[in-house]
């Protein structure tokens, strides 16, 4: 291997040559008879259990990129409407099936109008905006799920942790199953699920029915939050 050599939540065994530092994060290095580092081994936190959920990441493949737009994009949307993230976040046990459902319909329908509207000059122009609502759709759902297991995998390590680091962390676990290169089963549950379930999360919620917009917001707004990081 010409090159580092990283693992997420994996051990590394090296039987031959590596031109490089070899990391495991979440696991150990082992190396073997014929086995030869150039660089440094490095073992990172190989005793913490619940980064094992990882085993099978390829790591280097990680589209931090589209990590960073996601989570802009989140904390613009959680800026503008907090309660309906929050709001949407908070019923997704209750909802998840209703948010699948919807979210095919809604893809299906989309493929559908995408062939009528190709026909005419005015259904060409309308698409960008079809595929704008679709967009605004995805990362209202994709930013309530995130919050909603952000929160699921930090209740038991900080009780106190806050809603935006809760979706930080959820778009990364996020990205880390779409990078689950084992039988492509990362990619597939990021299509067949992840995907359809964002787009059909603010629809079944009605799009959180923006949520009080009352004097007294602030004040139900804590309240429901507290209410939901307790859940």
């Amino acid at each position: 291997v010409n090159g580092n050599v990283t693992s997420l939540a994996g051990n590394i065994y090296v039987n031959g040559n590596v031109n490089g530092n070899v990391k495991s994060i979440g696991g150990s290095v082992t190396q073997g008879i014929n086995g030869n580092i150039s660089g440094k081994i490095k073992e990172v936190g190989k005793n913490i259990k619940p980064l094992k959920i990882f085993r099978g990441v390829n790591i280097k493949d990680y589209n931090f990129t589209s990590l960073f737009v996601f989570i802009i994009l989140g904390l613009i949307l959680y800026g503008i409407i907090p309660y309906t993230i929050i709001n949407m976040a908070w019923n997704f046990n209750n909802k998840f099936l209703n948010s699948l459902q919807y979210g095919y319909i809604i893809i299906l329908l989309s493929i559908f109008m995408s062939f009528v509207f190709t026909v005419t000059i005015i259904g060409i122009l309308i698409l960008p905006f079809l595929f704008l609502f679709l967009f605004i759709l995805f990362i209202l759902g994709v930013t309530s799920l995130s919050i909603y297991i952000g929160k699921k995998v930090t209740i038991n390590l900080n009780k106190n942790i806050s809603e935006l680091w809760c979706m930080i962390i959820g778009m990364f676990i996020i990205g880390i199953i779409k990078n689950i290169s084992f039988a492509s089963i990362g990619q597939t549950i990021y299509l067949l699920i992840i995907t359809p379930t964002a787009i059909g999360l603010p629809l079944s919620n009605k799009l959180g029915s923006f949520g009080n917009w009352t004097k007294n917001y602030r004040k139900d707004f804590k309240y429901e939050w507290d209410k939901f990081k307790k859940r």
